[in-house]
């Protein structure tokens, strides 16, 4: 099971980071951008997910950490992980395992999305 994506974007960067953060919208998420110009994605209710857990369902907390890079041949890289830390924390093992879940999913939703229009110019899985 991957621990993270790399996602491998052709052309502009910041036309790339726009698409990307368009595709994590699109699947619900709310994109923040840190000081150093990475990013957290998040959905879900963190209050709801604080009382409820697991059992909050599709409002439960999710979140995702995008580092972006630039590799040898120039191209950006945006590096997905994963937070089971904080889901295991509100909701045990069932709530590790519905960001686990989210987070493969989540993957393949930008990746699709973004191979259409051939900004992904291809992505590898990290262990």
């Amino acid at each position: 099971m991957a621990t993270s994506y790399d996602l491998f974007f052709a052309g502009d960067h910041d036309e790339a980071k726009r698409k990307l953060g368009g595709a994590f919208e699109r699947d619900g998420f709310t994109v923040q951008t840190r000081p150093d110009g990475n990013w957290v994605a998040a959905r879900g209710s963190a209050s709801w997910s604080f009382w409820l857990g697991a059992m909050a369902g599709k409002r439960f907390r999710v979140t995702f950490e995008i580092t972006f890079f630039v590799d040898p041949a120039g191209a950006l890289v945006a590096r997905l992980n994963r937070n089971l830390t904080g889901a295991a924390l509100r909701g045990g093992v069932l709530g590790a395992n519905m960001a686990n879940n989210a987070f493969v999913k989540t993957y393949n939703s930008l990746v699709e999305a973004l191979s259409s229009d051939r900004t992904l110019a291809r992505s590898i899985a990290n262990d």
